[in-house]
């Protein structure tokens, strides 16, 4: 993976509160931004902010599916367990082979940047 661009795919909840867990996947990206600038980054929240919340989520379901594919890894933050969307995630990133990595586990999100630091 030297010298290539590692992608990851930021999953977290959006509804229920949606101001405050857009803002809360803005801080998680501005903060992997400056720990990591060399990450690219993918969030969905962001990306498809165009679209209603409240509206038909089969059009951005299937563009999140997209954007698991092109991702090396998915990274969950947040109350990611009570939320269908990012257990459809996590679920769909392994079934195609994909790294899933789950941020609120503080164990494994330190070994998950003992593997960054090392790729570096």
């Amino acid at each position: 993976m030297a010298g290539q661009m590692k992608a990851v795919y930021v999953s977290h909840p959006l509804r229920g509160d949606v101001q405050r867990n857009f803002n809360a996947v803005s801080d998680i990206c501005a903060n992997l931004k400056a720990i990591y600038p060399d990450l690219l980054i993918l969030s969905p929240i962001h990306a498809f902010s165009f679209e209603d919340v409240n509206g038909p989520q089969d059009w951005v379901l299937g563009q999140c599916l997209r954007l698991i594919e092109k991702a090396d890894e998915l990274w969950l933050f947040g109350d990611w367990r009570n939320s269908s969307g990012c257990v459809l995630e996590s679920v769909y990133a392994r079934r195609i082979g994909k790294r899933v990595v789950d941020m609120t586990d503080a164990e494994e999100a330190e070994s998950n940047e003992e593997i960054l630091r090392r790729l570096a």
